[in-house]
């Protein structure tokens, strides 16, 4: 990775865009740069932007990006790709003119080929569009591909209707449309122990900041760890029967089933493949153990059917 404005005097295939969560449209770009890439002999080099584009442009509005970019990066460089170059975004970035734009930040980095998603937008106020990059490629010496908007049957696919069906708790439908599970980083950190007093010890995960958590409830998982993964029963929400003082947002917790040991500081990813049920208060935590026991059951019928 290289940050900041670096000069690039070798020639490349550049790939545009936010790329939040490498959902199937970026992927659908990505497969075209790479058959560019190949058949030119060429690197296949992505330019990203952080923080996001909208964090700068629109700081009043929480919002909350799928992939961080350690995420982002991981992600991108299991696709294939050369080179990840990753510039600082500003307000002052933001005021570039579309050409201005193109000539400082594009043609240093001596791209033969560019691609593009068809709603790609560049420079002040998002004057500049993908045809527009596609009539100075031809007075810079770069082409242009514009890939068009990716669909699964009549479902549309975006970063925006990813974290749309994520809000509804819809693991699923975010899945078809990342082509993978969507996944959390965090880090386990100690919690109250009242799994473990349950008799269902929980991995309490601290989540990288400023990414979407999927709607409160209970999900079939499996949890990433640095050499192994294990199936899961996660719970996100804010533990209503014990009514935590203090919890402020969202928590994560994960029962590892068959899992016994002590996973305090380690790094560990989440998937979610499904969500089984609301978050429910319940009036006792011997009612709550007995759920968590048919948690546990439809979890594990899940995962034998899939």
């Amino acid at each position: 990775m290289e940050q900041g404005h670096h000069k690039k005097q070798k020639e490349c295939v550049l790939a545009l865009g936010n790329f939040d969560g490498v959902h199937i449209g970026h992927q659908a770009l990505l497969r075209r740069g790479m058959e560019y890439a190949s058949s030119a002999g060429l690197p296949l080099v992505v330019l990203l932007f952080a923080p996001h584009p909208q964090v700068v442009l629109r700081p009043e509005r929480p919002f909350c990006c799928l992939t961080d970019l350690e995420e982002k990066m991981r992600v991108l460089s299991n696709f294939g790709v050369d080179e990840i170059l990753v510039y600082p975004f500003s307000q002052e970035y933001a005021a570039l003119a579309p050409r201005e734009f193109v000539v400082q930040t594009l043609v240093p980095l001596s791209p033969v080929h560019i691609v593009v998603g068809y709603n790609y937008t560049f420079g002040e106020r998002a004057r500049g569009r993908a045809e527009d990059l596609a009539g100075m490629g031809s007075e810079w010496g770069f082409g242009v591909d514009i890939i068009p908007e990716q669909r699964l049957g009549d479902m549309r696919v975006s970063s925006t209707d990813i974290r749309q069906a994520l809000d509804q708790g819809n693991a699923e439908g975010a899945a078809r449309m990342l082509g993978r599970s969507y996944r959390l980083w965090g880090v386990v950190e100690e919690g109250n122990r009242r799994g473990r007093d349950l008799g269902f010890p929980t991995a309490n995960l601290r989540v990288v900041p400023d990414v979407v958590v999927p709607r409160s409830g209970v999900y079939v998982g499996k949890v990433i760890g640095r050499e192994e993964s294990w199936d899961a029963v996660v719970n996100i929400g804010r533990n209503p029967t014990f009514a935590d003082e203090g919890s402020h947002g969202k928590r994560v917790e994960a029962h590892l089933l068959g899992f016994q040991g002590d996973l305090y500081g380690q790094v560990l990813g989440v998937d979610f493949l499904t969500r089984l049920r609301a978050e429910k208060k319940f009036a006792s935590g011997v009612q709550l153990a007995e759920q968590i026991r048919m948690d546990i059951g439809s979890a594990r019928r899940f995962l034998e059917d899939h």
